[in-house]
């Protein structure tokens, strides 16, 4: 079977691509994965790079070769689906996935977290819990088409080790607060936000001197373009080893020496590890996005940052992100269009969307570091309240599966039918449950 994927940014790569390719393998090892990405103005540059270090895809192909095949239908090179086949939409516009669909003619699957198009080219649209499907019904969309699935952003999220373990392997002390830091997924992002949380990081260790800190590199972001945003930061980088990094820790407190020169020290984690930096720490800081869903599945409080300081460095859809690249007149619109937008937005951490509350804090507007490490801060000095925290972030999120489940919609849709392992939930906020 060939399976065609369209997807387009960071937060849906990792997100949903990953543990759908993964279980397709898992299920039949001879299947075909090609991974088209569509234009998007969220995504990071390094999508494909990212795509094709997945085994189990064949091919990948840029927002150009879709391009030329959706509008031209030149086929880029290593593409050659033979059939039977389907092509799977994992995000961006649902337009790009039936205008495939049509060209090769597949049957087309869907998932959604929000929202769909171009309902009528899709044989099924798997949805995250019954508040979307409620929805989508609303608009339109024939209640048959949908089903309630979970959410696939849980199922990538699998630590090589459990708590104790993982503090371990990155040297954190027993008796340590650990933070961990996500500075964000694109080039935007982390050229103002790494050194910003750098700073919130100084901050915090000046009131708790039991705060150890991680700092965890998005796949999207790599190790010279972080050196380039936080320059001559004044924090020390630990290195890749949590046993060395002990190690010095060890010398340095012997030593009375344990920050070095007045700085803050951070251990730097590679993006393979970062699911064992999430297990392992009390608190994160961390922008919008996957980010706070990953954390949430695994019961790890919060300070979710949405700074509207560098207004112009944030990408806009549609017409106002073509606005906004108008010289002079078009940052000014792009400014009042973000602050406009994100006073109607209620909720921007992942797990407070889908509990529909604000289980974590969400710190917005012009923000100064001080404004996040006082959240922060409070919620280290408070253990009841970071225990009950986890509690309502683990379920909000539910539980993992959702990629098993469609991927048994994915060979239903070729005609291969498939494990059917699950029925919809009836609880209103629920996902699917186990038969």
């Amino acid at each position: 079977m060939d399976v065609v994927i369209l997807t387009n940014s960071p937060g849906e790569v990792t997100g949903w691509v990953r543990p759908v390719v993964e279980r397709l393998v898992e299920r039949d090892a001879n299947s075909r994965v090609f991974v088209f990405l569509s234009p998007c103005v969220f995504a990071s540059r390094r999508e494909a790079q990212v795509l094709r270090e997945i085994p189990g895809i064949s091919g990948v192909f840029s927002p150009r070769e879709y391009i030329g095949y959706a509008l031209f239908g030149r086929r880029p090179a290593g593409f050659a689906p033979a059939g039977p086949g389907v092509v799977v939409h994992l995000g961006g516009d649902f337009m790009h996935s039936a205008r495939v669909a049509k060209r090769l003619g597949f049957p087309a699957v869907a998932y959604s977290d929000r929202t769909a198009s171009f309902h009528g080219s899709f044989k099924v649209i798997a949805v995250e819990d019954n508040r979307v499907r409620d929805k989508l019904i609303a608009k339109g969309i024939p209640p048959g088409k949908l089903r309630v699935i979970g959410n696939l952003m849980v199922d990538s999220v699998k630590p090589s080790f459990p708590r104790d373990l993982a503090r371990q392997a990155f040297g954190i002390r027993e008796d340590a607060f650990c933070v961990l830091i996500m500075p964000g997924s694109r080039p935007q992002q982390v050229k103002h936000m790494a050194p910003f949380f750098l700073e919130v990081a100084g901050l915090i260790k000046k009131v708790e001197r039991r705060a150890e800190f991680l700092l965890a590199l998005s796949p999207f972001v790599s190790r010279e373009m972080f050196e380039a945003a936080v320059g001559e930061a004044a924090v020390e980088f630990g290195g890749r080893s949590g046993e060395e990094d002990a190690a010095q820790d060890a010398a340095r407190e012997h030593t009375g020496d344990a920050e070095m020169a007045g700085k803050t020290r951070v251990h730097i984690v590679e993006p393979d590890k970062r699911y064992d930096a999430m297990a392992a720490s009390d608190l994160a800081i961390v922008m919008p996005g996957t980010s706070t869903a990953e954390l949430g599945f695994l019961g790890i409080p919060m300070v979710v940052a949405v700074p509207l300081n560098w207004p112009g460095e944030v990408p806009l859809p549609g017409i106002l992100g073509l606005a906004g690249g108008v010289p002079v007149l078009g940052g000014l619109l792009k400014r009042y269009a973000i602050r406009g937008l994100i006073n109607k937005v209620e909720f921007t951490a992942l797990p407070n969307k889908r509990a529909r509350k604000m289980i974590v804090p969400e710190v917005r507007g012009v923000l100064d570091p001080e404004d996040v490490a006082i959240q922060a801060l409070e919620l280290l000095q408070d253990a009841s309240r970071r225990m009950t925290i986890s509690k309502n972030l683990i379920e909000a999120m539910g539980a993992a599966g959702a990629a098993n489940r469609l991927v048994d919609i994915i060979f239903e849709a070729a005609g291969g039918g498939g494990d059917r392992c699950w029925q919809v939930d009836s609880d209103p906020q629920g996902g699917p449950e186990r038969a």
